[in-house]
């Protein structure tokens, strides 16, 4: 049934491809350098050993998802991870060798954290979203992202609407498992839809 829904949302997103349209550089090169990308990093055959996903391992969803964290965190390379800790091991460990010199710490430590970069990765939910909004804006760094990982279409939906009204928020992205928030508001705020399933 998840084969088939997900059939669906890639013909629904097929026209968010690969950047199609996407006028913003930083959006574009984005799209197109992290969450596209195709070349090997150093980690994923150790990590792709440390946590395989079956037969068809090259071709999972799952292994894509994490080999994307992986990027996202080399990527933004934080100073500090702030993870909910529902977030399973795998992911985790996916994101921390990304970013091997950041510190990881509960979501009760985002008070002392002012002026840090920060890679905030916790689960959607729609009832918190905007005090979380809210508060990440007053603390963290520019530089910092908030990575939602989304479990419903309802979800989703719900919650890229609170971050695409939200003035606390830059460039935003929907890339179906997960929504991604940049803290950024010198840029111009836009909400980008990405076929994550490609």
């Amino acid at each position: 049934m998840r084969a088939f829904r997900n059939w669906l949302e890639w013909f629904l997103r097929f026209r968010y491809r690969c950047g199609y349209g996407v006028h913003s550089p930083f959006a574009f090169d984005f799209i197109t350098g992290v969450v596209f990308e195709r070349s090997c990093y150093y980690a994923y055959q150790k990590l792709d050993r440390e946590y395989p996903v079956g037969l068809w391992g090259r071709f999972s969803h799952m292994r894509k998802c994490r080999r994307f964290l992986f990027r996202l965190a080399n990527y933004v390379h934080p100073d500090v991870f702030v993870c909910h800790r529902e977030i399973p091991s795998d992911e985790i460990a996916y994101m921390a060798a990304g970013s091997c010199s950041a510190e990881w710490k509960g979501e009760d430590a985002l008070p002392g954290l002012h002026g840090k970069k920060i890679l905030f990765y916790t689960n959607a939910d729609k009832k918190n979203l905007f005090p979380l909004l809210k508060q990440l804006s007053e603390i963290v760094s520019s530089d910092s992202a908030l990575l939602l990982r989304v479990k419903s279409r309802e979800q989703r939906e719900t919650c890229a609407q609170i971050i695409s009204d939200s003035k606390y928020c830059g460039i935003t992205f929907d890339l179906y498992d997960y929504l991604l928030v940049f803290f950024d508001r010198k840029r111009f705020k836009q909400h980008y839809k990405v076929n994550f399933l490609d």
